[in-house]
């Protein structure tokens, strides 16, 4: 993976691969973010097939992405030279090789120093799947990846009531920083590659 010409491999962990994400993925992963529960804490609802297609076309782009595709046939991202790259997996669990959520990272340039490079990350997983650690996984693989490409700084939002992706942040190596952005979220942070 080299995060300044958004190149992105799979990864993988002794019981997880993350795949990067495509539009294709969409069908699959409708189920996965079904319920109700995975928009308690950050609103909105649950994704039809369309949405989720069109979502993950946009996020697969990235930001400021142009499509070369102009008469609706499969699109590919133009290369970017942006300060901002958006990196996605999908994340399946190498047992049953079923969809289990995703993680993401915005990655910036720009951070202590202009040079600095550093990653908003997220992460959600299925109801069905919650609670077997696999969130702080592939959260774990992603940082680690990142890391290698040269990432010196991660940070989370992170709702003060979802306890557990606080414990997901905090098994990374991340730290409550006491300051709530304009969503009410906490902002959590560290310097060096975490986990």
């Amino acid at each position: 993976m080299e995060a300044g010409n958004r190149r992105t491999s799979v990864l993988e962990t002794p019981r997880l691969i993350l795949e990067p994400l495509v539009p294709g993925h969409a069908v699959e992963m409708v189920p996965v973010l079904a319920h109700p529960a995975l928009y308690e804490f950050t609103g909105g609802r649950a994704p039809t097939v369309e949405e989720l297609t069109h979502r993950y076309l946009l996020q697969s782009i990235g930001p400021g992405g142009r499509s070369r595709a102009t008469d609706g046939s499969t699109q590919k991202p133009e290369p970017l030279d942006r300060p901002e790259i958006w990196l996605n997996w999908i994340i399946r669990t190498r047992n049953t090789a079923l969809a289990a959520g995703f993680v993401q990272a915005t990655v910036r340039r720009g951070g202590k120093t202009d040079n600095e490079t550093m990653a908003e990350l997220a992460w959600v997983v299925g109801r069905k799947h919650q609670g077997r650690g696999y969130a702080t996984e592939a959260a774990q693989a992603m940082v680690i990846a990142l890391t290698r490409c040269g990432v010196a700084r991660f940070a989370a939002s992170i709702h003060p009531g979802n306890g557990a992706s606080a414990g997901v942040a905090e098994r990374l190596g991340l730290l409550r920083t006491g300051i709530r952005d304009a969503d009410g979220e906490d902002l959590w942070q560290c310097e060096a590659g975490p986990g």
